[in-house]
């Protein structure tokens, strides 16, 4: 059996047993060649709103994967930036801790190498200078540095230097008519400790 084409397309194909039309079959076949027509149309239509629709999803997935990977990238970084600079300033103080509380062990074998008697001395001298007028300050230091600090302050007109034998050889203390203060090796170095914010240790704290 042959068949005579009347229409083809990438959609639909129509076709015929017999060539010849008769004339009561044009006007239908009309109709339906119109009908596939308007319906190739309606294809081809759709399927472009569907392929621009497609292609915008992709760009809009596109461009919101590239904001939120950036963003991502950029809030990872910001973080990473932080803890370095957060290991940095810890690094940092902890290195200042350690260097001043190996300044404050210096500072006390050296004043260990002076010698208690010297040592008290050199402190009175100090704590004579803080004060305005030293004719009315009494120096009281351990029997064993009264010598040592009558020497270092000879200098000092009206100041007396006593010997105080509850004070421990490397303490000294200072009277004036405002009132008394310790000014011991001490008491100078818990001074220090608290100014560099360092907790002298177990071998340095005696």
């Amino acid at each position: 059996m042959s068949f005579t084409l009347l229409h083809a397309d990438r959609l639909t194909t129509l076709l015929a047993e017999s060539p010849i039309v008769r004339a009561e079959a044009i006007a239908p076949l009309r109709d339906s060649l119109a009908l596939l027509a308007a319906t190739r149309a309606l294809h081809d239509g759709q399927a472009a709103t569907v392929a621009d629709a497609a292609d915008a999803a992709r760009r809009a997935a596109h461009d919101i994967g590239y904001r939120e990977g950036r963003a991502a990238g950029e809030a990872s970084a910001a973080a990473l930036l932080a803890t370095l600079a957060a290991r940095d300033r810890a690094r940092a103080e902890a290195r200042a801790h350690e260097i001043a509380r190996l300044a404050l062990e210096v500072v006390r074998r050296v004043a260990d190498g002076l010698g208690p008697a010297d040592l008290v001395a050199a402190l009175a001298a100090r704590a004579a200078e803080a004060v305005a007028d030293p004719g009315d300050m009494v120096v009281r230091v351990a029997p064993i540095a009264v010598a040592a600090t009558e020497r270092r302050l000879a200098d000092r007109a009206g100041l007396r230097v006593e010997a105080d034998p509850a004070l421990a050889p490397g303490d000294c203390e200072i009277e004036t008519p405002l009132g008394r203060a310790r000014a011991g090796l001490e008491v100078q170095l818990a001074q220090i400790a608290r100014a560099w914010d360092v907790a002298e240790d177990d071998d340095g704290a005696r």
